[in-house]
């Protein structure tokens, strides 16, 4: 009970009592003590209703409990007859009887004189304590087993986790196999509009067709998709954009199976109600995007052409409408449209139909409408049909100039150096090894530029595509194998192509090494110096994989061989002047470690064995010397050399 005084000097009850308004504050105490009465009245009459409800709680539990109590009584009487039953002797003998289980320690006299026992009172004592209350709910028949609750929490889990990659693999197979049912419901509608063909068989194979194509519907609800090159995984977004594009709704149109509603009608017009699934060629080009895309093998001018398939689609289209007409208006052998003996086989009839329906669609089709329905029918065809042959012609003539147009491009820039070369008057064979040259760029790399065509590659792109191309060829060196990978990527950076011509010289003995060498592609030969004879000597041959002259790019030595081309090479450069400005950036133990590599490589053989030397071992192929350490001869105080393996690569 609380008092609240108001500014307007109005004391209120929150019952709704309400004590007289005063003129001033100074008279709240006569207020108070006025109000006394009326309080004591109400809380004498709540304490009156509180009895009254906490009587009648007390009543209905005494109820309760005396059911309960009877029923227990009940209960126990039956139970205590069965027992007596049970005890009972199988023989007359009086003294087999037994004791019944409790008795009272009270005996009673009777009338008769005798002292009988009453009968046990096995009825417990009344309690008049209420029951306590049971507050475990009831049990639900409907919940779910912990089993069913973990299997559904997984399900809820996948689900929500389950994402399309747009650019995955299985985007690309199911769009490509989405693509073939697409083709069987233009391909077999078609064909059995135009004969007729609706029987159960082909009905079960729509609706396992058609249960596919409900999948793929539901699948885009989980399709992932790029926002500013970000992707979006959120499911609810994801699948409210879809649900809101007219993708969505063309998808569910063309899988309606308006052919249910046929059934009731001709069962030989039943196709016809599948004629929705042919909405499904808005997404046509898609299916042929994500194809190309995941099968990037493929020339992109193949892919052009494959895509106008759908003139034959068309063709076929018109074949179901002119068999279509033939059985509905019985035509004579005078008409232009016969094409011969109806009661040929389905394949011939077809055929000929074919035939007949891409001469008329490109206007050479000699056919003479009689009626103004079978002018309108043949202008139709013959419009799309120049529509279609239009657009074939003109992507045939891209598809042709794709596939040239590189080769065209090399074949200007080799008149443009012909006339160069003809205008500086070069001697014949110069003009034949330049050309030649150019012509071995143009096979093996399809450009004559690489550097120009990574130029425009932003940086870390262009860091990626030199890393794929060299990464293993600086990691086979000895000299860089445990290095941090920081340093090797740049390493990487820093190599540049070169290509040499056959028999031409790489490096000279004796010149100071300025370039390290690695093989990409052919083969080349360290040599020494020609005899008197005029033979040049040919100590060992480095093929793909191989390098030379990492020595020289690491001490100031000069070269110890002359390396020559064997044939076309290509090779990656890396110049002493990179590697050093690399080696500052990094911290002293990368130099130790090349340090002590570069120590061990050149240290002194050790002194010869008492022993007999074992005998020579044949000399190991090129493949597998690519890797080993070919160092120059060391000075000493004997000027002694090492044998032929010293003309050896730094």
């Amino acid at each position: 009970m609380t008092l609240v005084l108001k500014a307007s000097n109005k004391l209120e009850i929150n019952d709704g009592i309400c004590v007289q308004q005063s003129e001033s504050y100074s008279d709240l105490n006569h207020v108070v003590i006025d109000s006394i009465p009326s309080l004591l009245g109400f809380y004498e009459k709540k304490k009156q209703e509180i009895n009254k409800t906490l009587k009648k709680i007390k009543q209905s539990n005494n109820s309760c409990y005396s059911r309960q109590h009877t029923d227990d009584s009940k209960k126990q009487a039956t139970d205590n007859k069965a027992g007596d039953q049970k005890q009972q002797p199988t023989s007359n003998n009086p003294n087999n009887n037994q004791n019944p289980p409790t008795q009272t320690p009270n005996n009673t006299n009777t009338p008769g004189g005798g002292n009988n026992q009453p009968p046990p009172n096995n009825n417990p004592p009344p309690n008049n304590n209420p029951p306590p209350p049971n507050n475990n709910p009831p049990p639900n028949n409907n919940a779910k087993k912990p089993e069913d609750q973990k299997f559904s929490k997984k399900l809820a889990k996948f689900t929500s986790q389950f994402k399309v990659n747009p650019e995955g693999k299985f985007k690309t197979y199911w769009d490509l196999f989405v693509l073939l049912i697409i083709f069987y419901n233009w391909g077999t509608v078609a064909y059995r509009c135009a004969f007729y063909k609706s029987d159960y068989f082909w009905i079960g194979i729509d609706l396992v067709m058609d249960f596919i194509l409900w999948i793929d519907i539901l699948l885009r609800f989980r399709i992932t998709y790029l926002e500013f090159g970000l992707p979006v995984t959120d499911s609810k977004r994801i699948a409210k954009i879809y649900a809101k594009s007219w993708g969505f709704w063309i998808d569910v149109f063309a899988n309606l199976p308006f052919e249910f509603i046929g059934y009731g009608a001709t069962p030989r017009y039943w196709s016809f109600y599948r004629i929705n699934r042919y909405a499904r060629v808005y997404r046509y080009n898609d299916y042929f995007q994500t194809f190309e895309e995941g099968f990037p093998i493929i020339h992109p001018a193949i892919m052009k052409l494959i895509k106008y398939i759908m003139l034959f689609v068309v063709s076929h289209w018109i074949v179901a409408m002119f068999y279509q007409w033939v059985l509905e208006t019985e035509v004579t052998p005078f008409s232009g449209f016969f094409l011969g003996d109806m009661s040929q086989s389905e394949a011939q009839k077809i055929l000929r139909a074919i035939y007949w329906s891409i001469g008329q669609m490109n206007g050479y089709a000699n056919t003479n409408p009689d009626s103004d329905l079978e002018t309108w029918c043949m202008l139709l065809i013959t419009i799309i049909g120049l529509a279609l042959y239009v657009a074939i012609v003109g992507t045939v003539g891209s598809i042709l100039g794709d596939l040239n147009a590189q080769k065209e491009e090399f074949e200007n820039f080799l008149d443009g150096i012909k006339a160069f070369m003809n205008y500086r008057k070069l001697t014949q064979d110069l003009q034949a090894k330049v050309i030649e040259y150019y012509t071995y760029l143009w096979k093996t790399r399809k450009t004559l530029d690489e550097d120009k065509m990574l130029a425009e590659l932003p940086e870390h792109l262009k860091i990626e595509v030199s890393l794929f191309l060299n990464k293993d060829i600086i990691q086979k060196i000895p000299f860089f194998q445990h290095l941090e990978e920081q340093f090797i990527n740049s390493l990487v950076l820093k190599l540049k192509p070169k290509v040499t011509l056959p028999n031409s010289l790489i490096v000279r003995k004796g010149d100071i090494g300025r370039e390290m060498f690695f093989i990409n592609r052919g083969s080349v030969e360290v040599i020494g110096e020609a005899n008197k004879e005029g033979v040049i000597p040919v100590f060992a041959t480095l093929s793909e994989g191989s390098f030379f002259g990492e020595m020289a790019i690491i001490n100031n030595s000069k070269r110890g061989a002359s390396i020559r081309a064997k044939g076309y090479c290509d090779l990656s450069v890396l110049t002493k002047e990179d590697f050093k400005l690399i080696m500052e950036t990094f911290p002293e133990t990368v130099r130790e470690q090349i340090n002590n590599e570069v120590k061990k490589r050149t240290a002194p053989p050790p002194p010869p064995s008492s022993n007999p030397p074992p005998p020579q071992q044949q000399q190991q192929p090129p493949q597998s010397r690519a890797n080993s350490s070919l160092t120059l001869p060391q000075p000493s105080s004997t000027n002694s050399s090492r044998p032929s393996s010293s003309t050896s690569r730094k």
